[in-house]
């Protein structure tokens, strides 16, 4: 009994240091947008950044 009970306290351990070590990639894009007006320049920087798991979508079902 007791080595049922901790295998399974291994086990369990083992399985939630599994955790959070799904692969994402990141991708990001960059845009600059310098606007001239008679009292200067002022450019305006936007990034945005996309995050994606390796899940795979669910397949749809006819």
């Amino acid at each position: 009994m007791k080595r049922m009970i901790a295998t399974a306290l291994i086990a369990s351990v083992a399985s939630m240091g599994m955790v959070g070590c799904q692969e994402e990639k990141t991708s990001s894009s960059k845009r600059e947008t310098k606007i001239s007006t008679p009292s200067g320049t002022t450019t305006i920087t936007t990034e945005k950044e996309v995050k994606t798991t390796e899940e795979k979508p669910p397949v749809a079902k006819p």
